[in-house]
Order: C-alpha cells, then sequence, then structure tokens
C-alpha cells in the first residue's frame, strides 16, 4: 500500500486523517486481503500513471487523498 501511495501522491499525513483514521484502517486492510497482488506488483513497475487501476479497491481513497502534483 505504501507504494502504490507513493505511486499516486497520496498525501500519507491527510490520508491517516480521514474519518479519524477509520478510512485509512480500512484501505490497509483492504490492500492486505487484495487478491490483485501481482497485477499490482505489475502495475507498480509503470511510469507515472494518472489514475489507480480499476482493479484497486482503494483508487477513489487514494484519490481523494492526493497531495499537489
Amino acid at each position: 500500500m505504501d507504494q502504490m501511495m507513493e505511486k499516486r501522491c497520496v498525501d500519507a499525513y491527510a490520508a491517516r486523517r480521514v474519518d479519524g483514521g477509520l478510512a485509512f484502517t480500512e484501505a490497509r486492510a483492504k490492500c492486505s486481503y487484495c487478491l490483485q497482488e501481482e497485477d499490482c506488483r505489475r502495475w507498480l513497475t509503470i511510469g507515472t500513471p494518472r489514475t489507480s487501476p480499476e482493479f484497486c479497491l482503494n483508487g477513489a481513497f487514494f484519490l481523494n487523498c492526493r497531495g499537489a502534483d
């Protein structure tokens, strides 16, 4: 999840504050139990993508926590 957050320019401080930290905890759990780990690792090797991959359950969360580009 940390690599995906970095790749998507997620403001980690902002992400940890959403919903008093509950949203971050939920996102971490979704990532831990994700069945797309191999696809995710492959996706992380590409350049600088504009959006999260379609299979990512945390895509909307990451988008809402983006820092300045």
